[in-house]
C-alpha cells in the first residue's frame, strides 16, 4: 500500500506570516549595550532589507523604527521595533532591537 504524502511543514512562527510581496528586514543582533552618552547609529544594526521588486537603496531609505522613545543619555532599557515599507505600501516583518543604556 502506498504511503500517504507527508503534510507540508508549517512555516516557522517567527516569519510573521507575510507574503512574498512583502519586504523583509533582518537585524545583525537583537540586543546591544552602550554607555550613557555614547553615540549609536541604530540603522547600523540592520543586516539586510529585501523585497520582490524594490531595490535595497530604496528600502534602506524607508526603514522605520518604532517602540520606546530612545534617549542615549538616560540609563534604561529601550525596545526599538524595526520594519520597512515598500513602494507598494507593503510592510515587512518586525524585528526588535533591545538597547540597554548603562
Amino acid at each position: 500500500e502506498p504511503t500517504p504524502e507527508p503534510e507540508k511543514e508549517q512555516e516557522p512562527a517567527e516569519e510573521d506570516e507575510i507574503s512574498a510581496e512583502n519586504p523583509r528586514i533582518t537585524l545583525k543582533t537583537d540586543r546591544v549595550t552602550i554607555s550613557a552618552g555614547e553615540e549609536i547609529q541604530r540603522l547600523a544594526y540592520v543586516e539586510s532589507v529585501t523585497d520582490d521588486k524594490d531595490e535595497a537603496v530604496y528600502l534602506w531609505q524607508n526603514i522605520l523604527i518604532d517602540g520606546d522613545e530612545f534617549d542615549k543619555d538616560t540609563p534604561g532599557v529601550y525596545e526599538q521595533i524595526y520594519y520597512v515599507v515598500d513602494s507598494d505600501g507593503n510592510k515587512s516583518n518586525k524585528e526588535t532591537l533591545t538597547i540597554t543604556v548603562e
